[in-house]
């Protein structure tokens, strides 16, 4: 290697800092709770709209990105005045999990109910509608809370629920 090669990469690099962001989760405390923000969650931070991506705790300072990764912000813990997060919701997972629970039950009770009727009868044993028709709503409610995954996904990106507004500094929220 020449010279000028080798004094290019060391310029470069002394020049060029190394972010040392960690994907780890941004917490703040107000001595009494903690609220969690991991990364690549939607914030709303200083009133702006951000994807949160790692802390820095050795400078601490956070990385932040807009939705279409065009923009990459580094704010200081001190400069963070607001803050938002996006709650989960679980609305349409729970709605597809009774749903798909419900049809499953009266799937099974209607398979099970014209199965078992004379067979129990015949052979002097209980009638088994009701394991069945249990066994069947479990699987409809796991079924039904799958597929509506990817539904309450789209859902929480069209129509996100936000939390309170974190003040950060002059109330008792701090950044752990």
């Amino acid at each position: 290697m020449s010279k000028q090669t080798i004094l290019t990469i060391f310029f470069s690099v002394s020049i060029n800092q190394a972010n040392n962001f960690e994907k780890i989760a941004l917490v703040v405390y107000n001595n009494k709770e903690y609220k969690r923000v991991n990364p690549n969650e939607l914030v709303i931070v200083n009133d702006s709209l951000r994807i949160f991506k790692g802390i820095d705790m050795n400078n601490k300072k956070v990385l932040f990105k807009t939705k279409d990764d065009i923009d990459k912000s580094i704010i200081s813990f001190e400069k963070i005045r607001t803050l938002r997060y996006q709650k989960k919701s679980l609305q349409l997972r729970t709605t597809g999990a009774i749903v798909g629970s419900a049809i499953y039950a009266v799937w099974g009770y209607l398979q099970s109910s014209n199965s078992y009727e004379n067979y129990g009868e015949e052979n002097g044993q209980k009638n088994n509608i009701l394991i069945f028709t249990i066994g069947a709503s479990a699987f409809g409610g796991v079924l039904g809370y799958t597929i509506s995954y990817p539904f309450q996904v789209l859902y929480n990106s069209w129509k996100p629920i936000w939390s309170e507004n974190i003040i950060i500094g002059k109330s008792n929220w701090i950044i752990l």
